[in-house]
């Protein structure tokens, strides 16, 4: 046979040469190399600002309610009773219905008042009948929600990013005790801690928890909680029935 050599040294090729094409055919191009370049960084969330269009936000609402609650205590003294719970409907202009669950002694009272610019008027928890009274002697004077929300969203002091989920903003800081008058009465002079819930789509203020003396006659670590919800919505505030 002519050139053995030569043949068997390329028959010893063959399985190198077809082993190394089949390397190459695995190996796949990525067609887009990745960039090397810096991605910038996320504008950190600014609680003052949020702060501050929570605020506007909520003074362009032309109604909601707002639900006063405690956890740890009784309720908040005023006005010689504990107030124990309260929901107040407001709905501009100028009306608003509290029913309230107030403690007197043992004595657990229902109220309930209702202000229209046409006038305010008290239901007797005794009789369920309705009065006709001035509202600086309603044992209810003081309760001005729409007012306090205002109050505690210009207020905060030293306000940090407690935390964020899908839906809410949780923002820490702290209050001037007083702050919190319209929706509590007569408080003390010192700070309390806050937390308040901001909606991230909408903005608006949906809850916050006070824990902190606003009155000497607190329960100690008392926590008050207030939520607001039904923005918007048609609460139908209107004068009772007198008869």
């Amino acid at each position: 046979m002519l050139f053995p050599k030569k043949t068997r040294f390329l028959n010893s090729l063959t399985p190198v040469i077809a082993g190394l094409l089949i390397s190459i055919s695995c190996v796949s191009v990525n067609p887009n190399p990745p960039s090397h370049q810096i991605q910038p960084s996320p504008t950190p969330i600014n609680p003052v600002t949020i702060l501050h269009k929570s605020g506007q936000e909520m003074t362009l609402l032309d109604s909601f309610q707002f639900e006063l609650t405690h956890r740890n205590g009784r309720g908040s003294p005023a006005n010689g009773f504990l107030l124990s719970e309260a929901t107040g409907l407001i709905e501009k202009p100028e009306k608003i219905r509290v029913i309230a669950t107030m403690l007197l002694g043992n004595l657990v009272i229902e109220g309930e008042l209702i202000t229209t610019n046409q006038g305010s008027f008290i239901r007797n928890p005794l009789t369920n009948r309705w009065a006709n009274i001035e509202p600086e002697v309603s044992p209810l004077n003081f309760f001005d929600p729409e007012e306090g929300i205002m109050r505690i969203m210009d207020n905060v002091i030293n306000p940090s990013l407690q935390s964020q989920d899908e839906y809410h903003f949780i923002i820490d800081g702290a209050l001037p005790a007083d702050t919190l008058s319209p929706i509590v009465g007569t408080t003390t002079t010192n700070n309390v801690e806050v937390s308040i819930w901001i909606n991230r789509e909408s903005l608006l203020m949906t809850k916050a928890e006070i824990l902190g003396v606003l009155h000497p006659q607190d329960d100690i670590g008392m926590v008050r909680i207030m939520k607001i919800s039904r923005f918007n919505e048609s609460l139908d505030i209107t004068l009772p029935n007198m008869e």
